[in-house]
């Protein structure tokens, strides 16, 4: 289930990117991917420290400070509503 999650989510991602840009969608998906396999691999090898360093505490730790972060981007970058409207 998680791994069936995880790909619906990377292709709805995918599909997003198409969707927003109007132009360059290659060098937009291109970016897209960059950070995907960056933020990936600087994951793996995060907790890969952590487990060395503090054993199951310090991977849960770095999985919720990864959540958290996650979750502050996607507040900041919500569209905001203006005043007075619906």
């Amino acid at each position: 289930l998680v791994a069936a999650s995880m790909f619906a989510g990377l292709t709805a991602a995918q599909l997003g990117v198409n969707d927003v840009v109007t132009s360059d969608r290659g060098a937009a998906t291109a970016l897209y991917f960059s950070v995907y396999y960056l933020s990936g691999a600087a994951g793996a090898y995060l907790r890969g420290v952590a487990w060395q360093a503090w054993g199951w505490v310090g991977v849960v730790a770095t999985a919720l400070a990864a959540l958290a972060v996650s979750f502050a981007g996607m507040t900041l970058a919500r569209p905001r509503r203006r005043v007075g409207t619906a």
